[in-house]
């Protein structure tokens, strides 16, 4: 055994070393395709520590073990850093699945989705939580447009569509009033996507909860979509996108959803 585990103590090294490469690139991708906050989520996931946690300390006992036991040495710590190494490379392949599903577009929309609706009473600085996870689901639904991806496209409306249409809250100051007036181009901007991909119910619930609005703030934020000409950031930025440019085609959209919240209210 002592021979067995000298000579896998570099290979296992390497093994781990490489499974933690391939899960760092598989990170740094979705991060860089849908949102920077993926590797946020993916740090402060419990699994994903363990697992990692795991895998270091793995390598660490079998070099030390292997360095510093002799033939006639304790056979416990051998069979414990063996059965560390087992345990090691049997869990390589689920834990593979595992961080391919932690990081899929739709089940991170879901769990952004999920937050969101817990926050919607909780906290008194909920709002701001609820608005950083509809900066979220915009990014995903930004980089779903940009690429084609119908399905992330949806699942990104869907998600974004039901957080919003639960934010109907009067404001008392101009923080709040700025987060408000944020929360409101998402909606205006969503109805448009909706209306667009055909989902005209789930546009008509949020027109009914625009239409709960202040008219002058509707009128105002329609007109800055409107006359936004700038698709991105002249300076960099975590997202790089000007959430308020529209493109021409659904920028003539924006009479028609107008006229729908006058209606409506």
């Amino acid at each position: 055994m002592y021979e067995a585990l000298s000579n896998s103590a570099e290979i296992i090294a390497g093994v781990l070393g490489i499974a933690l490469t391939v899960v760092a690139i598989i990170v740094e991708l979705a991060v860089n395709r849908y949102n920077h906050r993926i590797s946020d989520r993916f740090i402060r996931d419990p699994i994903n520590v363990g697992v990692l946690v795991f895998f270091v300390a793995t390598t660490i006992v079998c070099v030390w073990v292997a360095a510093a036991s002799s033939p006639e040495g304790n056979s416990l710590l051998r069979q414990g850093a063996m059965t560390m190494i087992t345990i090691s490379l049997l869990a390589l392949l689920p834990y593979f699945a595992y961080v391919f599903a932690f990081i899929s577009p739709i089940n991170v929309i879901e769990c952004i989705s999920q937050r969101a609706r817990r926050n919607i009473d909780a906290a008194p600085n909920a709002r701001s939580v609820v608005q950083e996870t509809i900066d979220e689901i915009q990014d995903f639904l930004h980089s779903a447009i940009d690429s084609g991806d119908r399905a992330i496209a949806m699942s990104s409306v869907d998600a974004l569509g039901d957080s919003l249409v639960q934010l109907d809250r009067e404001i008392d100051s101009p923080p709040q009033e700025m987060s408000l007036l944020g929360v409101r181009r998402a909606q205006v901007q969503a109805v448009v996507l909706l209306l667009e991909a055909g989902r005209e119910s789930l546009a008509q619930k949020i027109v009914e909860d625009l239409a709960g609005e202040l008219q002058r703030r509707i009128s105002a934020l329609i007109e800055r979509l409107a006359q936004e000409q700038e698709r991105r950031y002249w300076e960099l930025t975590p997202r790089g996108v000007n959430f308020g440019y529209l493109p021409t085609g659904r920028r003539d959209l924006l009479p028609v959803i107008h006229a729908a919240i006058r209606n409506a209210s």
